[in-house]
């Protein structure tokens, strides 16, 4: 009796094991590292970028993951659709291997999609669970599909390029996620960063190399402008995103310019609601170093000179602060959140004028205030290869 209970136990632990019967081999997935979108008159055109594990090993390499032909290490594929979906299982008919989209590092929007607007692109990335919402997202100049062919010497593709690229510019690089909740929450607007092409003396398109041109601004999910040059970078101090940036100025007295590195760096939002219009007030404080100086004016670690350095610095932060912001009220954008605040602090004036606030905030009174403070000049005090008449104290 025993025995048979004993048997009757086995029998029916292995009822629930019901094996591997949807499972898919290694071998037979291809892993999607980056996606490119672009709109093409009604259609969506999807570019889809995947490495080739047998060319991941270098020249000569015979891997097990397949046959492949030439020495690239990555592989583009491209389809079009009514829907990004559509477009996808296109790309699936072509391939040898199911397409797996688990791993994706990056997604690239292109210039025409993002003013007509990425509402339903986000509602594609969110419904399927295999997406990553944690993928950066970034924008480009015209056409995403192209930042796939630009040279990739120091990376194994352009995809894990263009991920390195806005992970070192970024304190917190933009991702799916960020993006969706920018375009939910209240008080807010989303932002991406804007990438382009360079010919770097170059002539060949498959030889242009990316670079990061800027940052995107978008009214809702639709862009509404681009900052580029000393724009950009004030709205990356101001969104608390800039990671560690340099800053050249003139010298405060005699010629020649100084070169400073902003090793810290927070901002903080003060607001005064009420009124025709609410006042705020944007500080950003951190410390900074010198990391050039082909000036003819010395400082050490405190002192007038020092002082003077750091008025000069916190002039010109101040003003790039500025010009951003101008940019912003003049498109209705807000990108740092100066509603958001009225939202999370003032929530009973916030109620008043939300439905009005794009408005409003074309006319808010916004003041900035820089207060970088230095730290140490280096190795040395004075220009080196300067004539010491020569320096100003």
């Amino acid at each position: 009796m025993r025995r048979s209970f004993a048997l009757l136990l086995t029998l029916l632990a292995l009822v629930p094991l019901t094996g591997c019967w949807d499972r898919r081999e290694i071998n037979d997935i291809v892993f999607i590292s980056a996606t490119a979108v672009d709109k093409v008159d009604e259609l969506y055109k999807v570019t889809i970028q995947f490495p080739l594990p047998s060319q991941l090993g270098g020249a000569g390499s015979t891997g097990g993951g397949g046959g492949t032909r030439g020495a690239q290490a990555w592989h583009t594929e491209t389809a079009t659709g009514r829907t990004g979906r559509e477009a996808v299982a296109k790309q699936q008919a072509s391939l040898s291997r199911y397409v797996n989209f688990s791993h994706r590092r990056v997604l690239l929007i292109g210039e025409g999609l993002a003013k007509l607007g990425i509402a339903e692109l986000m509602d594609i990335l969110g419904r399927v669970p295999q997406n990553r919402m944690t993928a950066y997202l970034l924008m480009s100049e015209g056409d995403a599909e192209k930042l796939f062919e630009v040279d990739s010497s120091l990376e194994q593709s352009p995809a894990e390029m263009l991920r390195e690229i806005a992970g070192l510019s970024y304190k917190r690089p933009v991702t799916i996620e960020a993006t969706v909740n920018a375009l939910l929450m209240e008080g807010t607007d989303p932002y991406i960063p804007l990438v382009g092409t360079t010919h770097g003396g170059k002539t060949d398109r498959a030889e242009r190399e990316a670079v990061l041109k800027g940052i995107a601004l978008f009214r809702g999910d639709r862009l509404a402008t681009t900052l580029e040059g000393d724009a950009a970078r004030g709205l990356m101090f101001a969104l608390n995103q800039a990671s560690q940036p340099v800053v050249t100025v003139s010298a405060p007295e005699g010629k020649g310019y100084i070169t400073m590195r902003v090793t810290k760096s927070n901002v903080h939002i003060d607001a005064q609601p009420g009124g025709a219009v609410p006042r705020f007030t944007i500080r950003v404080k951190g410390e900074m170093i010198a990391s050039e100086n082909n000036s003819t004016y010395r400082f050490a670690e405190d002192g007038e000179p020092v002082a003077k350095l750091e008025e000069t610095v916190n002039e010109y932060l101040e003003a790039t602060i500025r010009e951003a912001i101008d940019v912003t009220k003049e498109h209705r954008v807000d990108p740092i959140g100066f509603g958001l605040h009225l939202y999370r602090y003032h929530p009973s004036e916030w109620r008043k004028i939300k439905e009005r606030w794009r408005n409003i905030y074309g006319r808010a009174d916004i003041q900035v205030r820089a207060e970088l403070r230095f730290q140490h000049p280096g190795t040395i005090k004075h220009p080196l290869g300067v004539p010491k008449e020569e320096v100003r104290q």
